[in-house]
């Protein structure tokens, strides 16, 4: 990977995430996210290997946010991405989150069958912000068409989401089945660590908790 080794990146993204998940109070965190794009992959000429390096760096990624927040990352991957470049045991470390945009809003979403060395999603962006049904149906608040994405479970499903320290817990007595995340990048919140930048997107949920996450970009 370009940047920082994993320990040392990891570290990074702690110290700008942890206080966060620790202070007390009503404020609820997300786990946090590792976005690993395509672009930061090493070019090996050797799909093998470059699998073999991806796969234990974020291994040691993986395992420094846990040793601190008693947590994994999620993992946003396309359906490329997952499908080519990540071993079994990360797969079936993390929870998913797929980037997918079909252009027909949420009426097909993603099956096992599309990525099938994962486990059922959690989170599916669904949307750039760019088709017409997005589009189509602007988010409050916000003055462009920004990204769309769909947790699949019920309200009392996301208090597993929720890093173990992230303060006084969701109100989880409802379940409502798929609800709606709204996430849109905050650019007065924008962090810059080192060589690293973390971006902090809000997650506004159509139904009661308002619940937030930090999102760790790999460009």
């Amino acid at each position: 990977m370009r940047g920082q080794d994993a320990t040392s990146e990891a570290t990074d993204f702690l110290t700008a995430i942890r206080p966060y998940y620790f202070q007390t109070g009503n404020t609820h965190f997300l786990r946090p996210v590792a976005d690993l794009e395509l672009s930061t992959i090493p070019d090996f000429g050797n799909t093998s290997l470059e699998k073999t390096f991806v796969s234990n760096w974020m291994q040691v990624f993986s395992d420094t946010i846990n040793n601190s927040l008693g947590v994994r990352p999620i993992m946003y991957l396309s359906k490329s991405n997952a499908n080519t470049y990540w071993t079994s045991t990360i797969a079936s470390e993390h929870q998913f989150w797929i980037a997918q945009y079909k252009g027909t809003g949420t009426t097909q979403p993603p099956t096992t069958s599309d990525t099938p060395l994962w486990p059922a999603w959690s989170f599916w962006q669904w949307s750039d912000g760019t088709d017409a049904i997005a589009q189509g149906s602007q988010v409050p608040g916000t003055s462009v068409s920004v990204d769309r994405d769909v947790f699949s479970g019920s309200l009392a499903a996301a208090c597993d989401v929720q890093a173990a320290d992230s303060g006084a817990g969701v109100d989880c007595a409802p379940a409502f089945g798929h609800f709606l995340f709204v996430v849109r990048s905050l650019a007065p919140l924008v962090l810059r660590i080192g060589a690293q930048t973390f971006r902090q997107l809000q997650a506004s949920a159509t139904l009661k908790a308002g619940l937030l996450l930090w999102r760790h970009f790999r460009w």
